[in-house]
């Protein structure tokens, strides 16, 4: 008689489905959550009403058939509305949607056919997320969905009775999740979780295989819509008035991280440019119109070679950028370099006069690229249009249109009054000076600053007048943030003639010391200047910030940098190590690995022959080493001796039958019937242990069969095999 395990009832496996659906629901909504998309309310009304049906689902069942029939048309009348509002945007729209049918997937009434479409929504969730965003966080999503989706499948499939199948109506009166979870632990076979595990090893398996073999390509350039942009933070926008960039400063999160060759390779105290601001108006800088239309190039693009594209080196140097969603659509590139390269053709917006490199949107996700010998240079080449217009004398003050590059020149648009108060100030610093050069001007205005002026977050002076805010700070306050000391700066260097530009990025940043990388926080924000030198036409970094290093702008600070390690160092570190082996994998890396694992292969193949040959020569030295230590019939008399005590052991019953009818004792030397009695012995304490009904019916059967071996007409070996068999089981407990 065979024992049956225990089970769930149809019930409990009906309740069970209901916990996991939701589960994958929720975790759905998860996934969602770091997108930005408009999403907040539907993820909330997600969570809420998805955490109800889990915690109490006798008050979703309470609900009355007539409302999920009206709850259908409601959802189309308001998918249909928020497509209408949202053209010609469809990406957005379509993802609220899809939370509208998961939330009612989920706790709607289902059958096989809707457990199925809710697994189905469930993992497009995961998968427009994961493709927008590139996240570690999805790792872990996609981690947790695969097993417990299987697992959902696993109870949809008990639950399937093929064309008998009927629609179940759960009883949730008396229900406890304590009561399910308690049974399924008692019911949870081994084997089942076991093979569980071993098809989920082996799905990991095929997953990196493929990930390994499938050629690489962009998923937003293979799908149009999913170039889906975000708004970036104020302060690193064509527009920045004063006080966004240091708003971004009271931001803890990581921006920017920066895989380079060794600490050592920094240069100083490191300066991330990202935008030139060359437009000035009462307060606001701004990327002049001219620039954004007649200067910009937009081009798809896989690599772009810089201004020393044409130097020569032995060893190049990589740097690896990965630049957050969200921060902004201009990339941070510090210096001159020979190349930058991206994974795969890129839709890159560039602005050659001024060395600025932008996407055609604010990514949702992280974005990265490669800089091939990055040079770390306090000075950028000027363009040959301003080289042409700063050394001619039409460069003169008006009032007229501020095109580029006098928009960037000494153009100013303030009032006579401000105008005198920047003139008296400047007249003090150079007073009876003869011509100073870049340097040495910038030197005189930074120290100005610095003598007068403490960098605090919460600037003072800045009352709402009708005058210039950069002007009146400069008459009545004492204290004020980055983008005010540089603001200044430009005001002071273009009244006295000399064309400067603002520029945002950051500057600084922590190297974290457990897998060496850079990290650059939103922390980090910072804003600074360039002004032009006439003599080696370039702009030259100035930043009249105090704390930044000395005033003199050519002099070589070097930077201390703050080390990041400990726990949360360690986390970051995964993060990483997800953006190198997996968000920037791409062509060159499988081919790399493809040559890498044919030389293991053959190395171990190798390996492995020589490691066979020398087994197979010392099997064959020590096969021959009796032969030739002893003589051919001790070696015959031992292998004789071998194979006859294997022949006694296999035919030990009919020898030692043969010995009890020999000694005259047949009934109680018999084997068969003293091994009957050992395994009495043993079934006997088995049911002095056991408590079960089944189990006990089923000992006392096979007590019963022993018991005639053993007391009944003698039996031979091959008859009572079956019983010692069976026996044997129960006693392994199979």
């Amino acid at each position: 008689m065979k024992i049956r395990p225990a089970r769930l009832s149809v019930e409990e496996l009906h309740e069970l489905k209901w916990l996991m659906g939701g589960s994958l629901a929720l975790l759905a909504v998860w996934s969602l959550s770091a997108l930005e998309m408009g999403l907040g309310l539907h993820l909330l009304l997600g969570v809420i009403l998805l955490g109800l049906g889990l915690l109490r689902p006798a008050v979703i069942d309470s609900l009355p058939s007539r409302a999920w029939k009206w709850i259908g048309p409601l959802i189309l009348i308001a998918v249909l509305a928020d497509f209408i509002i949202s053209m010609p945007q469809m990406i957005p729209p379509l993802v609220r949607m899809v939370v509208l049918l998961l939330i009612y997937r989920a706790l709607a009434k289902r059958g096989k056919r809707e457990d199925l479409q809710l697994v189905l929504l469930c993992l497009f969730c995961l998968v427009i997320s994961g493709a927008l965003t590139v996240s570690l966080l999805f790792a872990l999503q996609i981690l947790l969905f695969a097993p417990a989706a299987m697992s959902f499948l696993f109870v949809v499939c008990l639950l399937d009775r093929g064309s008998q199948s009927s629609p179940h109506q759960i009883v949730w009166h008396n229900f406890g999740w304590r009561r399910l979870l308690r049974r399924v632990a008692h019911v949870l076979d081994l084997r089942v979780l076991a093979l569980g595990a071993l098809l989920y090893g082996g799905i990991m398996l095929v997953s990196s295989f493929l990930f390994v073999l499938i050629p690489r390509f962009n998923l937003e350039q293979a799908i149009p819509l999913l170039q889906i942009g975000t708004k970036a933070r104020s302060g690193f926008s064509d527009e920045v008035k004063l006080g966004e960039v240091t708003e971004i400063a009271e931001d803890n999160s990581i921006a920017l991280r920066v895989d380079g060759p060794s600490l050592e390779a920094l240069d100083g105290r490191p300066y991330w440019r990202m935008l030139v601001l060359d437009q000035y108006n009462d307060g606001e800088f701004s990327l002049s119109s001219v620039l954004k239309t007649k200067y910009r190039e937009r081009q798809s693009v896989h690599q772009i070679y810089g201004d020393n594209a044409s130097s020569i080196v032995p060893q190049s140097e990589q740097w690896t950028f990965y630049l957050e969603g969200g921060i902004s659509r201009y990339l941070p590139v510090p210096g001159l370099y020979r190349r930058l390269r991206f994974q795969g053709a890129q839709e890159i917006m560039r602005i050659p006069a001024v060395h600025v490199l932008g996407t055609d949107v604010v990514r949702q996700g992280v974005f990265f690229y490669q800089i091939e010998d990055l040079e770390w240079s306090r000075r950028m080449p000027a363009s040959e249009m301003e080289r042409e217009v700063f050394s001619s004398s039409a460069m003169v003050q008006s009032s007229g249109p501020r095109l580029y590059p006098t928009s960037q020149a000494i153009l100013l648009t303030v009032s006579d009054a401000d105008l005198a108060v920047l003139a008296n100030i400047n007249k003090q610093l150079i007073g009876g000076r003869p011509a100073l050069d870049a340097a040495g001007y910038s030197q005189l205005v930074t120290d100005f600053l610095w003598r007068n002026y403490r960098y605090s977050l919460k600037p003072n002076a800045q009352a709402n007048i009708a005058g210039d805010p950069v002007v009146y700070w400069l008459s009545q306050g004492s204290q004020g943030h980055c983008e005010l000391f540089a603001s200044a700066f430009v005001l002071l260097a273009r009244q006295a003639g000399y064309p400067t530009r603002m520029v945002v990025g950051f500057a600084g940043g922590a190297w974290n010391s457990v897998e060496e990388y850079f990290i650059v926080r939103n922390r980090d924000a910072h804003a600074w200047v360039e002004i032009y030198d006439a003599v080696t036409n370039e702009w030259l970094r100035v930043d009249p910030t105090p704390g930044s290093g000395s005033s003199d702008p050519e002099q070589q600070v070097r930077g201390e940098v703050s080390f990041e390690s400990g726990w949360s160092a360690w986390v970051d570190s995964l993060r990483i190590q997800w953006y190198r082996r997996i968000v920037n994998f791409d062509e060159q890396d499988q081919m790399d690995l493809a040559i890498g694992l044919k030389e293991m292969l053959g190395d171990l193949k190798s390996r492995l022959s020589g490691r066979l040959g020398e087994f197979m020569q010392g099997a064959k030295v020590w096969l021959r080493r009796p032969l030739q230590e002893l003589s051919l019939p001790v070696v015959l008399c031992v292998a004789g001796g071998g194979s006859g005590l294997i022949v006694l052991w296999w035919f030990r019953f009919l020898w030692m039958r043969w010995l009890a009818n020999l000694a005259q004792r047949p009934e109680s030397l018999d084997p068969v019937r003293r091994q009957a009695g050992r395994y009495l012995a043993q079934l006997k304490l088995k049911r002095s242990q056991c408590d079960d009904t089944q189990l006990l019916e089923h000992l006392s059967e096979v007590q019963r069969q022993l018991e005639a071996v053993r007391f009944g007409p003698r039996v031979r070996e091959s008859d009572a095999r079956a019983v010692f068999k069976k026996t044997r089981h129960i006693l392994r407990g199979i």
